[in-house]
């Protein structure tokens, strides 16, 4: 399991290692990860493995949440039933589920 850091506090401090080469390389690849719950517009760009986000969607009358399996090979959303015409604006991964075993 991951753990949580401060993006901006590990960027100062590799920023403040000016003599290393890779610093500057290091910190624009931190910049580029995506935020814990930060929503990941789909303008910018998709998932990259195939399995269920949680997506914001437009339904044609106002934007809603909920979970869709996306498939990169197709490059589409899993839309069945009434979702399918639903506009699926942003995406972020589900969050790991509760494991009290791991506290």
């Amino acid at each position: 399991m991951g753990r949580l850091i401060d993006a901006d506090k590990l960027i100062e401090e590799i920023e403040s290692y000016r003599g290393d080469i890779f610093a500057s390389e290091i910190v624009e690849l931190i910049k580029q990860m995506p935020t814990v719950g930060e929503w990941i517009p789909c303008s910018e760009r998709f998932p990259e493995e195939s399995r269920k986000y949680e997506v914001t969607a437009y339904n044609g009358y106002r934007r809603v949440t909920t979970q869709v399996k996306w498939q990169p090979k197709l490059k589409t959303w899993s839309l069945t039933g009434a979702i399918a015409y639903w506009k699926i604006i942003a995406w972020r991964p589900l969050p790991e589920p509760y494991n009290p075993d791991k506290e």
